[in-house]
């Protein structure tokens, strides 16, 4: 299969948008992102800013119920929104430390995507206090 979307500068994001069991793209420019729900070219799905420029996008099922929306990490703050908009973060965590290499998945087999790190040898681990994002407080 072979189409075009989005623009050669364009980041590319992988995620199953719409829950429906299979992987599409969205494509970032800047802090918008542009969501496609098949793997076809043409309009964007789903539009909207979110986060900064300079921020850094993970994508997961933070709340398990089976579709993959955005996070956007700044230092060591995520913050994660649980629906394909704009606007506040459902959730905001402070996790690792800098320079770790974070990493998403179902670590548990739960249906929920949580964060893990991964830091350089040598350096001790640092807690989150055993929380996971699906667990975290809402962000007011």
């Amino acid at each position: 299969m072979v189409f075009h979307y989005g623009r050669e500068a364009d980041m590319v994001l992988v995620g199953d948008w719409d829950g429906n069991g299979t992987d599409t793209f969205a494509v970032r420019r800047a802090a918008t992102y542009h969501v496609k729900n098949s793997l076809r070219g043409g309009d964007a799905d789903t539009v909207f800013t979110y986060g900064r420029a300079g921020d850094v996008t993970l994508t997961g099922d933070w709340d398990g119920n089976g579709s993959d929306t955005l996070a956007v990490q700044r230092g060591r703050t995520y913050y994660v929104n649980n629906s394909l908009r704009g606007g506040d973060a459902d959730t905001v965590l402070t996790f690792g430390r800098l320079g770790d290499e974070v990493y998403v998945g179902d670590w548990n087999g739960d249906g929920t995507d949580t964060l893990g790190v991964r830091r350089p040898v040598g350096e001790a681990p640092a807690s989150a206090g055993g929380k996971s994002i699906g667990s975290i407080a809402k962000a007011s």
